[in-house]
Formats: C-alpha cells, structure tokens, sequence
C-alpha cells in the first residue's frame, strides 16, 4: 500500500494547475472527449 500512495499524483489547486509543465498538466488533467465526438458526429452528418 505504501508504494502505491507514492505513486498517486499529488493534489494540487488550480492555480498550481496554471502552472504546470503542459506534459505534467496533460497527464493529471486529461483532455475532453467532447470536441472529439463532436468533430466526428459533425462530419459523419455532414459528409453524406
């Protein structure tokens, strides 16, 4: 158990979040999904 708590990312705020390395940022907050599934249901419905 122990490992694994070293393991877990560290919480942070957001303004540590404005401050981040993009790579660490990335990594700790993910992207949406949503503009994605946007962009593809827009050209499946527009590409007919």
């Amino acid at each position: 158990m122990e490992i694994r708590r070293q393991l877990d990312n560290v919480e942070r705020t957001e303004d540590e979040y404005q401050f981040l390395p993009a790579h660490l940022e990335l990594i700790e907050k993910p992207v949406s999904a949503l503009p994605r599934w946007i962009t593809a249901i827009n050209y499946a419905v527009l590409n007919d």
